[in-house]
């Protein structure tokens, strides 16, 4: 019966956990440049301080991304609907893989367990 691909699922999985326990993303703040790990979600950058897709760049941080519009609306869409109305959708592979990298490096922030050499077992 399932039609959609699995980390599709696995995403609005992890985003419905963080929202069930009020640690989810803020990802609905408008003029948003940038996805801070540590900030919780989506900022406004300073002018001259851009972030980069693999989510380093002069000056910032390794926790902050810049996701693109898709995979803003994505995580927002999947993020506001139930896991039963994920059951047929499929993202493509490579929105799928920026969406686990930043959701992971969330958890494991939010979670402590950045530093921990068995932190690949959990995430």
């Amino acid at each position: 019966k399932r039609k959609a691909s699995f980390d599709t699922l696995l995403i609005g999985f992890m985003l419905k956990a963080l929202y069930s326990v009020g640690n989810g993303p803020i990802l609905d703040t408008e003029n948003a440049s940038c996805f801070s790990i540590p900030e919780g979600g989506l900022i406004a950058l300073e002018p001259g301080g851009a972030a980069t897709s693999q989510g380093t760049a002069a000056g910032l941080s390794p926790l902050k991304f810049e996701p693109s519009n898709d995979i803003i609306s994505a995580m927002q869409f999947i993020g506001s609907h139930s896991l039963k109305s994920l059951e047929n959708l499929a993202l493509p592979k490579e929105a799928e893989q920026k969406i686990l990298k930043i959701l992971k490096a969330y958890y494991a922030y939010h979670l402590g367990i950045e530093n921990l050499k068995s932190g690949g077992l959990v995430l």
